[in-house]
């Protein structure tokens, strides 16, 4: 932080580096956010109005992912972080700087932005079945203002609940996360995450799926990748007519049909040329027995 352009003349102030923003939801329009990471504390001693100088540097401490062009000098007045203008240059995932319009009062100092920060980069969001419970995770990079995770669970792909929060650590570098999901599995258990920011707003994330054999001792095996066509092998498994399904990450079934099954054996299915690239789950049932296992479709 700099003072410029001292407009009234010999002025002099005091000023320091105050760490942590404190009192981030108290904004007044046109902002809407102020940077959480850091703030100044700029007081007049004598002398009358001036321009504030600031700059960041996101390899020194965190900045957000705003808008260049929405970015402004942003002061605690009347209780709320106000504008003082300014126009940003540089780059927010690097280095940049920005001047105040000429001010008179004096006192916090921050960024703030007109637009709220780009959300959270999730770059993969996974669940599987290890022993007796379900272990989600997931990976993140360029956490702003992130709150909390939410693991939302599905037992039948339509109603989710919450399975368990992660509190986000808000760091620019990869960052993994796990929660471990203890709740007995009926047949299929859908997962989503919900990231929320420290305003309330939220995003959530593709829907992913795992499956659980129920009939113990009793399985079948489809061939990964999948390229248009099924190829299962069976082993010990209860002979007869199976209904199948083939349900996609957000919990809908996308093709159906019936297949005479023995143990030992092996059989295709053509797949409907509807279905896209991506992970389903493949779902057997016959007389309240269940078998399912995860397919990658290329």
């Amino acid at each position: 932080m700099a003072i410029k352009n001292s407009l009234s003349g010999s002025s002099t102030f005091n000023a320091d580096y105050a760490g942590a923003t404190t009192n981030t939801s108290n904004v007044a329009a046109p902002l809407v956010t102020v940077d959480p990471y850091e703030y100044w504390q700029l007081n007049l001693v004598s002398g009358g109005t001036a321009q504030v100088a600031m700059n960041w540097d996101k390899s020194k401490i965190n900045f957000p992912a705003y808008a260049l062009t929405d970015i402004r000098v942003a002061n605690y007045t009347a209780g709320n972080w106000t504008s003082n203008g300014g126009s940003a240059s540089g780059n927010v995932a690097t280095t940049g700087n920005i001047s105040s319009s000429s001010i008179g009062s004096f006192g916090a100092f921050t960024f703030g932005s007109s637009s709220f920060a780009l959300p959270v980069d999730l770059l993969d969001f996974t669940a599987r079945r290890i022993a007796d419970y379900n272990l989600v995770a997931w990976t993140t990079e360029n956490e702003m203002n992130v709150h909390h995770y939410e693991v939302q669970r599905s037992d039948d792909g339509s109603t989710f609940y919450i399975a368990g929060t992660v509190a986000a650590r808000n760091l620019s570098s990869v960052q993994h996360y796990e929660l471990t999901d203890s709740k007995p599995m009926k047949t299929v258990a859908y997962y989503r995450l919900r990231s929320v920011d420290i305003d309330g707003k939220y995003k959530l994330s593709a829907v992913v799926t795992v499956a659980d054999r129920i009939a113990s001792g009793s399985y079948f095996v489809v061939a990964n990748p999948v390229h248009g066509m099924l190829n299962i092998s069976t082993g010990s498994i209860h002979d007869g007519d199976y209904g199948y399904h083939i349900i996609n990450t957000a919990g809908q079934t996308v093709q159906t049909g019936r297949l005479t099954i023995s143990s030992g054996s092996n059989y295709q299915v053509p797949l409907s040329s509807s279905i896209v690239q991506g992970i389903y789950v493949i779902e057997f049932r016959k007389d309240g027995l269940s078998y399912q296992q995860q397919i990658l479709v290329q």
